[in-house]
């Protein structure tokens, strides 16, 4: 049968029909493991991270970053993470909303705060990647999201140069959300969203 093309119209043969059984049971075989396993197997229902939204044009949250010990996959993991969170809050604004973020340091080493793929000013106390919040230290971020600025989902982590990468592998990072993505279609505003963020720890 492999390799040989299905006739594109008449009756099938009783050839063909053994072969289509014989397919059919082959597939019924590889499937039903899985199908057991679906049902007596009972996963952690699926969460979103938790989400903060603007009002009156104004969203402020205060984030920590900060050591903690969780358990992934079974594994306890020491990291980094913003206000003991695995995924933290989905920060919801619309353009011309203006987002307020105290971050506090908990940790060792300089951090700060980037909000990577938002069209917003690179200057104090905007989006500063030379920003330095030292070790128990705070700084108060005021972000604005221009009226024109696109929908859609960015992200915000730590941009502090030498160990971005780090502190990002580390767990810190969240998502932003420009909302308004679905306003030219009433029709849809009932419509489930998920957000997901994945982070990857090292295997210690």
């Amino acid at each position: 049968m492999a390799g040989q093309p299905w006739p594109l119209s008449g009756p099938l043969g009783a050839s063909e029909v053994s072969q289509c059984l014989s397919a059919f049971s082959s597939c019924l075989i590889l499937l039903l493991p899985f199908s057991a396993v679906a049902q007596t197997e009972k996963r952690p229902e699926f969460k979103d991270p938790p989400e903060v939204r603007s009002e009156n044009g104004v969203l402020s949250i205060e984030l920590t970053v900060a050591p903690h010990t969780i358990e992934i996959g079974g594994k306890k993991v020491t990291t980094y993470l913003y206000n003991g969170l695995f995924a933290p809050p989905t920060l919801r604004v619309r353009p011309g909303d203006q987002l307020r973020v105290k971050l506090r340091n908990r940790k060792e080493g300089n951090t700060n705060l980037h909000y990577h793929g938002t069209n917003t000013s690179p200057k104090e106390p905007q989006d500063n990647i030379f920003v330095r919040v030292g070790p128990n230290e705070e700084y108060q971020y005021a972000v604005d999201f221009p009226k024109d600025h696109p929908q859609g989902l960015s992200y915000y982590h730590p941009h502090w140069h030498g160990a971005t990468e780090f502190q990002i592998g580390s767990g810190v990072s969240g998502l932003v959300s420009v909302d308004g993505v679905l306003d030219p279609w009433p029709e849809l505003k009932d419509i489930v969203t998920r957000h997901i963020i994945a982070s990857r720890y090292p295997d210690r």
